[in-house]
């Protein structure tokens, strides 16, 4: 669950930052460092709480750069589809 919800997470992060981009490159620029700001502690909190559920820190690193490229898709799916 913390992983499907973080993934989701992650691509309306992307979503949102795309559109501030779309709004100037100024808001765009200040949504990703917000969104940046409020990422690293959550992932921070993920990465303890796989571990202590007994994923390989491998796997939980894997996963939560997965879950974070997810982001990068909901960006350019606002670019395609604006």
């Amino acid at each position: 669950m913390v992983i499907v919800g973080d993934t989701l997470h992650n691509l309306i992060d992307g979503m949102a930052m795309g559109a501030a981009f779309l709004v100037n490159p100024q808001v765009g620029i200040v949504t990703a460092l917000a969104v940046a700001a409020h990422e690293i502690p959550q992932e921070i909190g993920d990465f303890g709480l796989l571990l202590s559920k007994g994923m390989s820190k491998k796997k939980v690193a894997i996963v939560n750069i997965l879950s974070a490229l997810v982001s990068v898709a909901g960006a350019l799916g606002v670019f395609v589809f604006w």
